[in-house]
């Protein structure tokens, strides 16, 4: 029996893939770029990476929009708050995550100007990326997490496995030591990708209250 949730299911399992792909692959251009460049003129021989990375920052934040769209309707049935809340808290994620990888472009209009402001754009970028993201891409996947756990959508283990994912995203804004910073997020990594690939083949399961 084909579950009623299945197109949503399958887009949302997409949208989970890409958004992890373009987000990672996206923000290493951008951030491999600008770490390599020590003057104006290195920064804009560094424009296409620059501006490739932004281009995949964009795709994630559309990405991030779609998933919060597909999974409105499904969620609801379970929460209509916790639905609700879920969409909110995605689509200011992907505002802010729009906002952060248009930067280096106002930063490469700077750079042309031969302006050195553009490294204190550089800077404000990283506090959004350090810390509003992850503060907005945590509540979201608690509140995601959290009712795929009590509806039953997906099995037991997925959701929790993504509620300790989440956790560790938002422990990991306040963890300096390099070494264990990626300990931290590879759960939620990890956790999306296989959430995703699950939803694409398997979709929903029928929603059952544990």
């Amino acid at each position: 029996m084909t579950h009623p949730y299945r197109a949503g299911a399958r887009l949302a399992g997409a949208m989970f893939l890409i958004a992890m792909a373009a987000s990672l692959t996206g923000g290493i251009l951008i951030v491999t770029a600008i770490d390599q460049a020590d003057t104006l003129n290195e920064f804009l021989d560094h424009r296409p990476a620059l501006l490739t990375g932004v281009a995949l920052e964009i795709v994630n934040a559309l990405a991030v929009l779609v998933i919060a769209a597909a999974l409105w309707t499904p969620l609801r049935h379970s929460s209509t708050t916790a639905a609700t809340a879920y969409l909110v808290i995605r689509v200011v994620e992907a505002t802010v995550c729009a906002f952060a990888a248009l930067m280096p472009i106002a930063m490469l209009a700077l750079a042309e100007q031969d302006s050195t402001e553009g490294w204190a754009l550089n800077a404000f970028r990283d506090s959004l990326v350090g810390t509003g993201v992850p503060v907005f891409f945590g509540a979201g996947a608690l509140v995601l997490y959290a009712v795929l756990y009590r509806s039953g959508l997906v099995p037991a283990y997925i959701a929790i496995w993504g509620l300790i994912g989440a956790v560790g995203v938002l422990v990991n804004m306040f963890v300096t030591d390099d070494a264990i910073r990626p300990v931290l997020v590879l759960p939620i990594i990890t956790n999306e990708v296989f959430l995703g690939i699950y939803l694409l083949v398997k979709g929903f399961q029928p929603a059952a209250t544990r």
